[in-house]
């Protein structure tokens, strides 16, 4: 048993027994009657032995609780470790299959997205414009994990800074350009337009 155990213990015996023990004797005190005295005193060992008990019961309780929640998590973090191991083992492996070509795409990619803004489609039609295969133009694109939405955004502030538009007439130039309908109106919503 802990200290803090202890204390807790000596804590319900002062808060609990001794009043009760004190209840008792002023009672016999003012009734002169032994019964009234036994009576409260019997009543503050009942109420003291339910507390004690309450008190060891709710503690193997939560002992209990504490090792089968460590179990649990063990078993947990072995199960989430044997899955990040295979991830791990999965993206090493597509490492090394990636081709020089797909390299080069992805670089290109980069390139074009760091310096303008694209559609899905108008970046793979870039990088097969610039002699890359659809694969490895689809492979490129979708290995960077670009937000078009934001891309979307950038090309209206494009068009915006050069021309006039209606709202109508930017979302179908954003579309013209390849960006999905969802992607357009985000965009010419995020302007204000």
């Amino acid at each position: 048993m802990s200290k803090q155990d202890k204390k807790f213990i000596i804590a319900l015996i002062g808060m609990v027994f001794v009043p009760y023990i004190v209840i008792g004797y002023v009672l016999y005190k003012q009734t002169r009657s032994k019964l009234m005295g036994f009576v409260a005193g019997l009543v503050a060992l009942l109420m003291y032995l339910v507390l004690f008990n309450r008190f060891f019961v709710n503690t193997y309780s939560i002992e209990t609780l504490k090792h089968d929640n460590v179990e649990i998590i063990q078993t947990t973090f072995q199960k989430l470790k044997t899955p990040e191991v295979e991830v791990i083992d999965k993206t090493k492996e597509a490492e090394i299959k990636e081709t020089l070509s797909q390299k080069q795409a992805v670089r290109q990619a980069e390139s074009y997205i760091n310096t303008m803004a694209f559609s899905k489609k108008g970046l793979i039609d870039q990088l097969k414009y610039e002699g890359y295969s659809q694969k490895d133009a689809e492979y490129a694109v979708n290995k960077l994990k670009i937000n078009y939405n934001n891309q979307a955004f950038k090309q209206a502030e494009s068009y915006l800074d050069t021309m006039a538009f209606s709202r109508k007439g930017l979302i179908d130039q954003l579309k013209y350009d390849g960006f999905t309908e969802k992607q357009s109106i985000y965009a010419v919503d995020k302007i204000g337009l």
